[in-house]
Parts: structure tokens; sequence; C-alpha cells
């Protein structure tokens, strides 16, 4: 097989996954319900958006946003993956709002998210 067909296989059954959850209405409603807390995530990055942290925020939502389309294609390890690192670089956001010395460590290199109280 050679390497466009192998993605081409690839892509195809992405689609036939996305539009197997299309086609239950439940479960789109679900995923629909998922997608549309979006927009409250960009309403907080907007009124963050003067802070140094509402860049990793944005990366966090960028995170969701992979993980709604993982899964949304039948990659659930995938996107089981970038939802845990969507909480964590978001909770990352909170620590940092409420602790800017932390988050001056950390834009520095002297401080990892891991190991800050």
């Amino acid at each position: 097989m050679s390497v466009s067909d192998h993605y081409s296989a690839l892509l195809t059954k992405s689609t036939e996954a996305f539009e197997k959850l299309a086609a239950e209405p439940e479960d789109l409603a679900a995923f629909t319900k998922s997608h549309n807390y979006l927009a409250d995530f960009e309403l907080l990055r907007t009124a963050i958006e003067e802070r140094p942290e509402a860049e990793l925020f944005a990366l966090a939502i960028r995170e969701y946003q992979f993980s709604l389309y993982a899964a949304s294609t039948s990659m659930y390890r995938h996107a089981s993956i970038s939802l845990r690192l969507f909480l964590e670089m978001s909770l990352a956001t909170v620590l940092f709002s409420a602790h800017e010395i932390q988050l001056r460590k950390w834009l520095n290199g002297t401080a990892d998210i891991s190991r800050l109280p």
C-alpha cells in the first residue's frame, strides 16, 4: 500500500466515523453540546486577553477543539489525551491568574507546572 493510499484510507475511515456520529440524533446532540462550550471558553479567554496567561488558555482551547475532532472520528485515545491536556492547561491558567509570581517563574523556565503549589 502506498503512502497516499494509506492516508486516503485513514481519511475514509474518519469520514465514516463522523457520518455514523451524525446519523445518531442523541449522540450528535451530546457532541453538539460539548462543541458549544467553545463559545464559553472563548468568552473567558477574551475576558483575560490582556493577561499573560491568556496565551496558555488559548492553547488549552485548541486542545479541546482537537479532542472534539478526535472523538468525532473515533480516535478516542487521542481525544482523551487532548481533553486531559485541556484540563491541565486550564487549571494552570487559573493558578497563574491567582499567583503571578508562579507565572513569572514558569515563563522564565525556572518552575514547572507539575511542581507548583
